[in-house]
């Protein structure tokens, strides 16, 4: 596609699209390999295939596809444990649980979506990318029967108060619970801590690189795990 300068217009998951995640991802401190940027762009690219025919995001805009769904999905690898399993609740077309299954070989991932199609397109992403740390699987987290996680996340999924509820009982003693939200991330953080605690919820806010808006992250334990919180998931 040539824009109206006669210039090459960047699609989403082609080799400008990658170099644009690739810059993104360097201005949030993290170096991404050929290969872990290739399979991003797979992603990238069935996502955008399929929601001709299937409504899987209302994001398409290339740029956007870049910021809002894949720079915004890295934005929580550093706050993730070192191993073990990672539950993602409402996980859609796969953000942010196939970005952490790409990025951390060490995590065993499953999304969990109540929509079916979106859980198919997802299941066909992992086989395609013969992903082996990554499940897909089309139920609601209320009937999931998987328990001991050592992480749960979200984004976007939910209120924070019912987040916390529904993820509570899927969570190891040690665990970690995550949930990405937007600019109103302390508000909810500040409504929601009184309800639970036995929790401790830190807020921490961050931008995304190009200018696509203020976004936050609310990092979630129980007291008594505490004294086991490492300094990897600390922010400068």
């Amino acid at each position: 596609m040539i824009n109206e300068e006669g210039k090459k217009a960047m699609q989403a998951g082609d080799s400008l699209w990658c170099e644009k995640v690739k810059e993104g991802a360097a201005l949030m401190g993290l170096n991404l390999a050929p290969d872990l940027l290739e399979g991003i762009a797979l992603h990238v690219r069935n996502l955008i295939l399929w929601n001709k025919k299937i409504n899987l995001t209302a994001i398409t805009d290339p740029l956007e596809v870049a910021e809002k769904h894949v720079l915004d999905s890295l934005a929580v690898i550093s706050h993730l444990p070192a191993g073990g399993r990672v539950l993602d609740m409402g996980s859609g077309g796969g953000f942010p649980g196939m970005v952490i299954a790409l990025m951390r070989s060490d995590l065993d991932v499953l999304m969990v979506d109540s929509v079916q199609k979106k859980m198919v397109f997802v299941q066909d992403v992992i086989r395609s990318l013969k992903i082996t740390n990554a499940r897909a699987l089309h139920t609601r987290v209320e009937s999931l029967e998987e328990k001991d996680f050592s992480c749960v996340v979200s984004r976007a999924f939910t209120s924070l108060e019912r987040f916390v509820s529904l993820g509570l009982p899927f969570l190891g003693p040690s665990g970690s619970i995550i949930a990405m939200k937007g600019p109103d991330g302390r508000d909810e953080t500040a409504a929601a801590a009184p309800l639970f605690p036995e929790l401790v919820m830190d807020c921490r806010t961050y931008g995304l690189p190009f200018g696509g808006g203020e976004r936050s992250v609310v990092l979630i334990r129980r007291r008594e795990a505490m004294p086991s919180l490492t300094a990897s998931v600390k922010m400068a």
